[in-house]
């Protein structure tokens, strides 16, 4: 088990390496901060009576890739440090942000993923996402799409008019809160 500080083990996860946009980078290093606390809060244990608050299996947590990512992505490690403490909140609770790969040019709703009572299902709207179009679903479709964030980023927009867009009515705060 690796006990670190939350910036830490956000600069070592593999979720989005040094190929991708930096502004894409921003956004996931946010939003994998977010869904991270929102974990950590005792209330949301994940793993309730285990000695760890995450895994390093993207199946039931995140890609956790330890030392050796962070040493061969020091651009994820900026964009992870640029957004340091950085998290999404909704009426100053933070939010369980999904995210995933792509979709076929629109998002699900969580119910599509089989995820009722989800909390602050109201941010989770079903919106086209037309950087995807012609793209099959991978992932659960919920959030953020990998290729409407790279998308976005290409065209110009920052970290938080991607979240904005993906996660709306939500505020970037700080954490802990």
């Amino acid at each position: 088990i690796n006990e670190l500080p939350l910036d830490t083990y956000l600069d070592r996860l593999a979720e989005e390496p040094d190929t991708e946009p930096y502004e894409k980078q921003r956004a996931f290093a946010i939003a994998a901060r977010t869904y991270a606390a929102h974990y950590m809060e005792p209330a949301n244990r994940k793993f309730p009576g285990k000695p760890y608050d995450g895994s390093d299996s993207p199946a039931v947590f995140q890609l956790y890739g330890g030392v050796v990512f962070e040493e061969r992505n020091p651009r994820w490690v900026e964009a992870a440090t640029s957004t340091a403490s950085h998290i999404l909140t909704k009426n100053g609770q933070i939010i369980r942000p999904p995210y995933f790969s792509s979709d076929d040019g629109r998002t699900r709703v969580p119910t599509d993923a089989g995820w009722n009572n989800f909390p602050f299902a109201e941010i989770f709207t079903s919106k086209p996402d037309p950087w995807c179009n012609g793209q099959a679903l991978r992932g659960h479709g919920v959030g953020m799409s990998g290729c409407g964030a790279e998308g976005q980023a290409n065209e110009g927009k920052t970290a938080a008019q991607i979240l904005e867009y993906y996660y709306p009515g939500t505020t970037l705060s700080t954490y802990p809160l």
